[in-house]
């Protein structure tokens, strides 16, 4: 559905508001963040939205990221019981074989996603998108991450990332 184009002195109606104004919610990351020695995925402190129940939502992310070559980064997300989501990542692989090769196999919510790091000196960006089907339960669809193999060394997701939910609406 294109958007609405109102005319000189047409009334905007709270239907108009609620389709093309409101449908939309985002964070920005406040703080960087660090996990070291662990493989186990953890809840992103900031990139956390709540989303309403029987409702689908299209998801977009910047996720800024750096760790270790050795170590690696893997995405994955949580969110409210019944949620479905199929999304993919525009990130580098891992591994040197696969060296500037970006991964685009859709994953569904139980799964995750490995990214290449190459040192601190190294910011990359994965760009994370999906579509968010909730079910009866609402809740919040909240960014987890973790290092693919430990590594004394941190991993580290940046100030400035951001995560956006759009709601679509029928």
């Amino acid at each position: 559905m294109a958007f609405k184009t109102w005319t000189v002195g047409e009334v905007l109606a709270s239907a108009d508001l609620n389709r093309y104004a409101v449908q939309q919610n985002h964070v920005i990351k406040a703080a960087d963040e660090s996990v070291a020695s662990s493989t186990v995925m953890q809840n992103d402190d900031h990139l956390l939205l709540p989303v309403a129940a029987n409702t689908r939502y299209l998801v977009d992310s910047l996720v800024k990221y750096f760790g270790e070559d050795l170590a690696d980064m893997k995405f994955g997300w949580t969110a409210p019981a019944g949620a479905t989501l199929d999304w993919y990542s525009d990130a580098y692989w891992t591994g040197t074989s696969d060296s500037g090769k970006v991964m685009r196999e859709v994953r569904t919510l139980a799964q995750t996603q490995s990214c290449g790091c190459s040192g601190a000196s190294f910011t990359f960006a994965a760009a994370l998108r999906g579509t968010l089907n909730v079910g009866g339960t609402a809740g919040n669809l909240q960014l987890q991450w973790a290092q693919v193999t430990s590594n004394g060394t941190a991993n580290q997701v940046l100030t400035g990332s951001l995560l956006r939910v759009t709601r679509l609406v029928p």
